[in-house]
């Protein structure tokens, strides 16, 4: 099994919803973390402006249909 896009697609949506939700429609203010299913987001401001995702991790889809996240 690989990754499927509609679930990175999924994440995506659910972390924009959220954002949305707790800074009560103002993504001027500093964004929320969002731990999804196979893309998380958590954001640091960059020195220069801006936001960068400094999430990542990796999928091991095992046997049975486990499936064991592994962050960096």
């Amino acid at each position: 099994r690989v990754p499927r896009q509609g679930v990175y697609g999924f994440d995506t949506g659910m972390y924009l919803i959220r954002a949305l939700n707790v800074n009560n429609g103002d993504f001027g203010r500093y964004p929320s973390s969002y731990f999804g299913i196979q893309n998380s987001f958590e954001f640091i401001q960059h020195t220069e402006g801006g936001f960068v995702n400094d999430e990542m991790y990796i999928i091991n889809f095992a046997p049975g249909s486990a499936i064991f996240k592994f962050g960096l």
